[in-house]
């Protein structure tokens, strides 16, 4: 555990302890009638929940991980494939049976990845493979997997659970401020079109108190003010996402804040 968030009211009879995987910087005490949701928000936001594959010819190890922590596990495992030294025909013979063989793997891997892909909603895939494995993988990836693939290491089979989730927050901290940019694009692109989005404080709380909202795009700041925090609150009662954007300079024309919308009145 790295931070613990406590949440307590007196009236309410509350008192509810939260223990948290991901670091919390300092320590913070606030009062107030609503709970403060922005530093979880923005928590969820900077170790968001993905998938990483670590796998070779036979084996398979597929982790779930959320909040810096791993949430869920699966292995594949297959019977390694001996080497043969025969020559000849029975050589030939021999290497389509492992082509085969290291094919069927891929495909159990696959159907793997993508049943845990789907049931959990996943969005972000990070895949570990030698090279080998990595083009029969290519091959048997359904489209909507193979496009939340964001990037693939070079990690192998054996290689320590914390390891895997160390390598791969660093590679979603790499992309991150390029994931930010596109992304501030397409809402601005989308407002300006007179799409499904909006910008801008008081046309994101209109739209956040009807409904609409389908994701909430937002400056991070160290220290949220009170309307920031309400924009959270109402974002999250309404089961919207919440993106945090870390350079300021992105949303600046925009009042620092916009959002996608699931339709429009």
């Amino acid at each position: 555990m790295n931070a613990l968030a406590l949440f307590a009211s007196r009236g309410a009879g509350l008192f509810d302890a939260i223990p948290l995987a991901a670091p919390v910087e300092g320590h913070r005490l606030y009062i107030s009638e609503h709970p403060h949701l922005y530093p979880l928000a923005r928590l969820l936001d900077a170790y968001p929940r993905y998938v990483a594959l670590v796998t070779d010819t036979n084996s398979a190890r597929i982790f779930v991980f959320a909040t810096n922590t791993l949430v869920r596990t699966e292995r594949v495992e297959n019977e390694k494939v001996k080497h043969h030294k025969q020559g000849g025909m029975s050589q030939a013979r021999y290497q389509r049976h492992v082509e085969n063989y290291h094919l069927r793997h891929a495909k159990e891997v696959v159907d793997t990845l993508a049943r845990i892909v789907r049931e959990e909603a996943i969005e972000t895939v990070l895949v570990a493979g030698d090279e080998v494995i990595m083009p029969l993988l290519r091959e048997q990836l359904p489209k909507d997997i193979a496009e939340r693939i964001v990037d693939v290491l070079r990690l192998d089979i054996r290689t320590p659970e914390h390891e895997v989730l160390a390598a791969t927050i660093a590679i979603l901290r790499e992309r991150d401020p390029d994931g930010d940019r596109e992304r501030v694009d397409q809402l601005i692109d989308a407002y300006r079109a007179n799409g499904l989005a909006t910008v801008g404080g008081a046309n994101v709380r209109r739209a956040l108190e009807l409904g609409q909202v389908d994701e909430l795009v937002i400056t991070a700041r160290p220290e949220a003010n009170s309307g920031e925090n309400d924009l959270i609150m109402q974002a999250q009662n309404t089961s919207a996402t919440v993106r945090f954007i870390e350079d300021p300079s992105l949303l600046a024309a925009v009042g620092g804040v916009g959002a996608f919308l699931r339709f429009k009145v």
